[in-house]
């Protein structure tokens, strides 16, 4: 994920307050990020960006703000979506898919896969979803699929079938939410991010508090992490 900006002195007056956030953009030409709002609606100087889109952005912007909700301060926030967001993995197939890997070339992108906060372009076919369903069950992670758009190939509404037999959530979302932020007539995601519900914050804020911190915009950093929940091997 894109390094956030340096803590000016008016959000770093406000770290204590109590805060919500709410998620932005996510639409053609402007990618999603979170924004911070301190209790009293003034705007805090924060604006998070986050490399999932549609499902994947709605998915840490729900965990966020469980958090935010919890009494969570705004470096915590940034901290806790910064270690989801590097974890996360997504894979979108679409008719076009070039707005996520940006480039010169012939015809358009099929399909990119967002791993440890990069989007790369991949293979545009069902097996690919299929190893993510199935490493999502192997890392107890969250898995969410979604399908926007019309006119997709015929591939899909089996691949899809099989993804929710297999455990994962999701369904037909509004061609608004997906496909049309990056351009597409039509778009099929798959996401696989860590698991994180309400009851396990309290655990998680303490690691965070505990963790070492970042030599340049000191947010703390849970920098040991195993191969099950490491994104990297699932490129």
């Amino acid at each position: 994920m894109a390094a956030g900006p340096l803590r000016s002195a008016g959000a770093a007056a406000e770290l204590g307050m109590p805060v919500s956030v709410a998620l932005v953009g996510g639409t053609a030409g402007q990618a999603p990020a979170l924004v911070v709002t301190s209790s009293a609606g003034r705007s805090i100087d924060m604006r998070l960006p986050v490399s999932p889109i549609g499902i994947g952005a709605r998915y840490l912007a729900a965990v966020t703000s469980n958090a935010a909700a919890a009494g969570w301060h705004v470096d915590e926030l940034r901290a806790l979506l910064s270690e989801i967001d590097r974890r996360t993995v997504q894979w979108v197939a679409a008719s076009s898919a070039s707005a996520l890997v940006p480039g010169r070339r012939r015809r358009a992108r099929r399909a990119a896969k967002l791993v440890a906060g990069r989007w790369t372009e991949t293979v545009c076919a069902a097996d690919e979803g299929d190893r993510l369903v199935k490493s999502a069950t192997r890392r107890n992670a969250v898995c969410l699929v979604a399908i926007s758009g019309a006119g997709h190939p015929r591939w899909v509404a089996g691949a899809f079938a099989r993804w929710r037999a297999a455990g994962a959530r999701g369904g037909l979302v509004g061609e608004a939410l997906e496909c049309t932020s990056i351009g597409a007539r039509w778009a099929v995601d798959v996401v696989v991010a860590p698991r994180v519900p309400a009851r396990d914050l309290p655990g998680l804020r303490e690691l965070l508090a505990a963790a070492p911190r970042c030599g340049w915009c000191h947010l703390p950093v849970l920098g040991v992490a195993c191969e099950r929940c490491s994104p990297e091997w699932e490129a």
